[in-house]
């Protein structure tokens, strides 16, 4: 007979405390290493191509330069660069793609709890399904501007 305080969380039907042989922290890893890699990837291409002229920037170096010290409303009234995701229709130019990478690299937690959220959906797990919802939305208020406090 097996001693119930010896059972690890997943045989009580509990998450894996983080050793990573449950499978929704193994998804959760892969999908953080997965959009990384490819933040760093486009970093590093967009920088290089960039810093090579091989790709025209949307902003050249004097340019940026120039208006480095300026608060972002500021820098962007001056450049013309865009608003919002407006970049995103700028992924030809050499440091829109870096920056590309940049908000990869700030935004795969959020794919990542969106995974998980499916995941646990499937499990019936409602508590972490909750929770998982939860800090979604909290992440999508954040990345709405809704609260104040940027720029």
């Amino acid at each position: 007979m097996t001693n119930p305080s010896t059972k690890t969380g997943a045989a009580r039907g509990q998450p894996d405390p983080g050793d990573g042989s449950d499978p929704i922290n193994r998804v959760f890893a892969a999908v953080q290493q997965t959009g990384v890699r490819i933040g760093v990837t486009l970093v590093v291409v967009g920088f290089a191509l960039y810093a090579s002229g091989l790709m025209a920037p949307y902003l050249s170096i004097e340019v940026l330069t120039r208006n480095w010290g300026m608060a972002s409303a500021a820098f962007i009234e001056h450049t013309g660069m865009p608003r919002g995701w407006e970049w995103v229709w700028l992924l030809g130019y050499s440091d829109i793609l870096a920056l590309a990478g940049l908000v990869l690299l700030t935004s795969v937690i959020v794919v990542a709890y969106a995974f998980m959220a499916v995941l646990w959906a499937r499990q019936r797990n409602l508590k972490y399904l909750l929770l998982s919802i939860l800090q979604l939305g909290v992440f999508v208020l954040a990345a709405s501007g809704l609260l104040g406090g940027g720029h």
